[in-house]
């Protein structure tokens, strides 16, 4: 309830709306998870200690290396590995995350920064959950769920009707279905099948 009366400055227009909607959902996202790790924190990448620009820049490099080791397995990369993959986000990126047209949240750790990703692009009434993804040394600890079920929160916040969202495998389904997905189609059904 306090994430849906944040929405009302936002849509209102009033000049600090946005800052408002950014701290109270964090703080509402926060409390929600504080059972789990007293360290670890999920926010908006604006809201995130590490600033928007650093948040951005780590989530990019969190995908990097939880798309290229597929799965929900714990993995070897980690930290060092996502810090040796840090470059500056374009410009672009940074604005669009500014202007709301594109959200991204992010679990991170105090110690170790961020930790998984994931972002919603919302149109019109409907958006995708996609790019949610975990440093493999850090699966099985609930972070993808955790991601996944605040940027559903969030673009249910601001009215949007249709959350969708695409498993890149039967492993990948279950954790979405935790949070309350559920099958209603498949996708690239012929991909990997002989061809005749």
């Amino acid at each position: 309830m306090p994430i849906v009366l944040a929405t009302f400055p936002l849509t209102v227009g009033y000049p600090e709306g946005e800052l408002i909607f950014d701290v109270v959902f964090f703080v509402v996202v926060l409390s929600v998870l504080a059972f789990a790790a007293a360290a670890l924190h999920l926010a908006h990448a604006a809201g995130s200690t590490l600033g928007l620009t650093a948040a951005v820049a780590a989530g990019r490099a969190v995908s990097e290396l939880g798309f290229g080791s597929a799965g929900t397995a714990r993995g070897p990369q980690g930290v060092r590995e996502r810090d040796a993959r840090l470059h500056p986000p374009q410009r672009r990126v940074l604005d669009l995350l500014g202007q709301g047209a594109v959200r991204m949240a992010v679990a991170e750790s105090e110690t170790h920064g961020v930790l998984a990703v994931g972002r919603t692009l919302p149109i019109d009434g409907v958006s995708e959950v996609m790019g949610v993804a975990t440093l493999p040394s850090a699966r099985r600890r609930g972070l993808g769920a955790a991601v996944t079920r605040a940027l559903t929160d969030d673009a249910r916040a601001l009215g949007v009707g249709t959350v969708f969202l695409t498993a890149s495998s039967p492993e990948v389904a279950r954790v979405y279905s935790r949070v309350g997905f559920r099958q209603v189609a498949t996708a690239f059904a012929a991909e990997g099948r002989d061809r005749p």
